[in-house]
């Protein structure tokens, strides 16, 4: 009898939480309803257009990462277009977009052990470049709350962070990228010359760090293009009538990538992304809806420039397509497959 009224206890209880939540959310999408109303389309449209700009700072960071005989920069833009589609909207695995663009490159004539050398060091860039980044955010964090949680959590992050950007570095100095030549000779097609493979990451990856001059800028590149996608934010918040001070945005902005980056199993860091825009916007003045917003036009933006990069990604399988992208390799690809004589060689 006891337990009976306890289970039809806690079936009230279950219910009533139901029902509070059922209100509560009511309540919160009004105002992400109302927020998103009040921004419109042209607000996804906006941040789309804005994206451009990290986009190409990426690309050219990559770009110029390269030793020897330089492939277009219209590549890399497109190599970066569709990684950044593939890790955010269909990433199965870490570094999914990373594999997917190396499998493009080679439609397009890039050996893979090119392709895998200048992806290793243009990642490594780019997290040391996050680093730098996000240590500017906990110097904005002093300024704002100096005694905050987020700064404590900021804190901890990048005590963890650096030593794990040098592992990360001395594990390829150690023999992390004799790893990839041996997967890359195991996994290459029959055809391919596996002598030539084999220790030829390792190689390409001394002589792309010996060119410092060059990974710095890269390094420059990839910090400058995590300030302009703090800008996104900024941006959008304009169009949300909520706009912060530039300062606010990027401590703010420095927080969010992080969460991002240390939930890169979920894939496009779902829900984490929402729950830190409430806590580090509530934090700022941004209400919980208006923090909602900003995160689902950052979403809205995903879509609408992912999508496309994965129709792409999709069609560069086909001859056509690789001839409308890059004509030149293309060519040269159709006459190795068809036996013309050709300088170009997959071990490049």
């Amino acid at each position: 009898m006891i337990g009976a009224a306890l289970r039809l206890g806690l079936r009230f209880l279950l219910a009533g939480a139901v029902v509070a939540a059922v209100i509560a959310l009511e309540d919160a999408s009004r105002g992400i309803r109302q927020s998103l109303g009040h921004a419109g389309w042209s607000a996804v449209a906006a941040l789309c257009a804005w994206q451009v700009i990290p986009i190409s700072l990426c690309s050219l960071a990559w770009w110029r990462l390269q030793v020897g005989h330089r492939r277009s920069l219209r590549l890399f833009l497109i190599g970066r277009w569709i990684r950044d589609a593939v890790d955010t909207l269909v990433a199965i695995v870490p570094f999914s977009g990373e594999f997917a663009v190396a499998g493009l490159f080679s439609r397009f004539g890039i050996a893979t052990r090119r392709s895998a050398a200048l992806m290793v060091a243009d990642l490594t860039c780019e997290v040391g470049s996050q680093i730098v980044f996000s240590m500017a955010g906990i110097f904005l964090w002093v300024m704002l709350a100096p005694s905050g949680p987020v700064l404590r959590w900021s804190l901890i992050g990048t005590a963890v962070g650096l030593p794990a950007i040098g592992g990360f570095v001395l594990a390829q100095r150690l023999g992390l990228t004799r790893l990839i030549d041996w997967l890359s000779a195991r996994l290459s097609p029959a055809g391919w010359r596996r002598s030539s493979i084999g220790g030829a990451i390792h190689r390409r990856l001394g002589i792309i760090y010996s060119r410092r001059s060059h990974v710095v800028c890269g390094l420059l590149l990839h910090l400058a293009a995590w300030t302009a996608s703090a800008g996104e934010a900024y941006l959008a918040l304009l169009f949300l009538d909520r706009p912060l001070a530039p300062i606010a945005v990027v401590a703010m902005e420095s927080v969010i990538f992080a969460i991002r980056s240390a939930t890169f199993l979920v894939p496009a860091g779902l829900g984490f992304q929402e729950g830190g825009y409430v806590l580090v916007g509530g934090l700022l003045g941004l209400p919980p809806e208006v923090a909602l917003s900003l995160s689902l036009l950052k979403r809205g933006r995903e879509l609408s420039l992912g999508l496309p990069a994965l129709l792409l990604w999709q069609a560069a399988q086909f001859p056509a397509m690789q001839r409308l992208l890059y004509p030149v390799m293309a060519a040269k690809t159709e006459g190795k497959r068809s036996g013309k004589r050709s300088t170009w060689s997959m071990t490049e």
